[in-house]
């Protein structure tokens, strides 16, 4: 047990305000709820925090599973024979601060002599003396510090250090290792541990954002009325991704005034005026930098589940909301490889996050739209095949949800996998040759393409169909709206080869994702959105692309790709069924 040695009267330390040893006396060595899941732990309305504010939640904080998670973790770290710190850092908003007064309750109720530090003039010492308090201004702060404890014992007292001014570290008696277990919670801003982290060699932690059900009971704190069976939760789930983002002091200032919040979303974006721009803003929200204004309302940092070094996690950036993403999109609606690869790396972002999927996409829409060149040129648009229809799939039989499914393997092992017997028709998708194709995917009029249509195009970004009037094949159209459909996010428009008719199209719908594979979407109303563009050209044939990274040299053979489409594959109609392709690009792996 971290104890004290000596009163700490004794070694300069002065009684603290009767708020903080009511708090000390209604956690001190009781039981409590502090680490039960899903619970809310209540503090003494009394307790004189001043960067934390309790009165909305009438002095109650929801207990996160992360907040238990962390916890034990530290526990566990201040065990070890290496004696260090920990930097718990995490998004703005998202519960670090909250973080600490749960940490101080818990130690208080296991007896534990505890430092608690909350950005103020002072550090505050609980202990079983009582709470005493000491100016962090004072230069000799350490010598009433080390006398305290013992330096040999096997357990020290935490330090639990919230962010101080910005630009300051903490007092360095609060941070020597050798003494105490410093916890401090702070922002993303090097700048406000660098030293003491160095210095001690104190691995880096990051917090997760809040999950749905969580944001609606803890909300349920502040008076936002989402609770309740399923409608709530949707409610909170829709707008977390959609506007609002995953850090719960974001969601009540949505609540207080949406447009404003919103506002402040687009404001944000329209900032950034060049890749540079958001490169900055992309590495300010991880913890190599500053963070900034910007970069706090467009970007969320999480961590890694695949971990980073021994002790340290890694954290990742995403988008913080579909709306941070849509704003983007319409300041960058395309992106060079170059360009994307510092991106990416910046980021550290991987497979599954929606910035990820993001920069590939805008990779995508700039090689495809014909403004730049892969690699070593054309050569890199060479993977255009055509996929074939799974034999079984869209049919009477097919599970609820799921359309028709096309595959495309590009070897003979993973063919053999497809290889499917139906009657006196085999299916077949071989890269090498499309002569053993004897089922095409929908009956056309025109021979298999060998490549994509690819040449200059002006991108045009458009927030619904109902607002293009007219189409223009000399134009490469981008969704960028709330509303886009589920079934593509970009199409352009060729003319029908072998046609004397010069108004005669053919309309190429692309879907681009970094995984190789795009699953069943619940809705079907992508294809009312297809069957919307025809009636606004001169359409005459429909073709669909997978648009997917190649991968590295060592995945070529063996890249396979699958697209099912929604429900009602059967029953939408010649006029937008088409032929199914997939398009690879030579993207280095580490974009996606």
């Amino acid at each position: 047990m971290a104890s004290v040695l000596v009163h700490p009267t004794t070694v300069g330390w002065h009684p603290a305000l009767h708020g903080w040893h009511l708090l000390r006396d209604h956690f001190w060595g009781k039981p409590t709820a502090s680490t039960i899941v899903d619970h809310v732990l209540n503090f003494p309305t009394s307790a004189p925090f001043t960067h934390i504010y309790l009165g909305r939640t009438r002095g109650s904080i929801f207990v996160r599973q992360e907040y238990v998670d962390v916890y034990e973790r530290l526990v566990s770290a201040e065990a070890l024979p290496f004696k260090s710190g920990r930097v718990l850092t995490g998004s703005p908003g998202i519960g670090k601060s909250t973080f600490l007064i749960y940490a101080l309750a818990r130690r208080l109720a296991e007896r534990q002599a505890t430092f608690y530090y909350g950005g103020e003039h002072s550090v505050l010492l609980f202990c079983d003396k009582g709470v005493y308090q000491r100016s962090t201004a004072d230069p000799d702060l350490a010598e009433h510090v080390y006398p305290l404890f013992d330096p040999d014992s096997t357990r020290r007292p935490w330090s639990l250090i919230d962010a101080g001014p910005v630009g300051q570290e903490p007092a360095t008696a609060l941070t020597t290792t050798d003494v105490v277990f410093p916890v401090h919670a702070v922002e993303p801003d090097e700048n406000r541990f660098k030293s003491w982290k160095k210095r001690s060699i104190s691995p880096l932690w990051v917090m997760q954002p809040w999950e749905d059900g969580e944001l609606v009971k803890g909300l349920a704190l502040h008076g936002v009325e989402c609770v309740g069976a399923g409608p709530g939760e949707r409610l909170v789930a829709d707008s977390r991704w959609d506007t609002v983002g995953p850090c719960i002091r974001d969601f009540v200032a949505f609540v207080v005034d949406p447009a404003t919040f919103r506002s402040s979303i687009e404001d944000a974006a329209n900032q950034l005026y060049t890749p540079q721009d958001l490169f900055r803003a992309v590495a300010n929200t991880s913890y190599s930098s500053s963070s900034s204004p910007i970069s706090d309302a467009l970007f969320v940092l999480s961590r890694s589940q695949t971990g980073g070094a021994p002790g340290t996690d890694l954290g990742v950036v995403d988008f913080k909301s579909g709306l941070a993403m849509r704003c983007l999109t319409k300041r960058f609606p395309g992106l060079g490889r170059d360009e994307a690869r510092i991106l990416s790396q910046i980021a550290a972002s991987r497979g599954g996050t929606a910035l990820a999927g993001w920069i590939f996409e805008r990779v995508a829409v700039y090689f495809l739209s014909g403004n730049g060149t892969l690699l070593d040129g054309p050569s890199a648009l060479k993977g255009f095949h055509l996929m074939c229809r799974r034999p079984g799939c869209g049919d009477e039989h097919e599970t609820a949800g799921a359309g028709a499914e096309y595959v495309y393997a590009p070897s003979d092992d993973v063919l053999e996998e497809l290889r499917v017997e139906t009657g006196s028709v085999r299916l077949v998708s071989s890269p090498r040759s499309f002569g053993e194709r004897s089922t095409a995917p929908i009956p056309s009029p025109t021979p298999p393409r060998t490549s994509l249509p690819v040449q200059r195009r002006s991108i045009v970004l458009y927030d619904s169909i109902d607002a293009l009037d007219v189409l223009d094949p000399t134009m490469f159209y981008v969704a960028c709206g709330e509303e886009h459909s589920p079934l593509f996010d970009a199409f352009f428009l060729d003319l029908l080869a072998d046609s004397d008719d010069t108004n005669s199209y053919v309309m190429w719908l692309l879907q681009m994702t970094g995984a190789g594979r795009r699953g069943s979407l619940d809705t079907d109303n992508g294809y009312a959105d297809v069957r919307a563009l025809l009636g606004k050209a001169g359409v005459k044939e429909v073709k669909y692309v997978l648009v997917v990274p190649r991968g590295s040299a060592k995945e070529v053979k063996k890249r396979s790709a699958s697209w099912t489409m929604p429900d009602g594959w059967e029953g939408v109609g010649v006029d937008v069924q088409g032929e199914v392709y997939v398009q690879f690009l030579d993207v280095d792996v580490q974009i996606v």
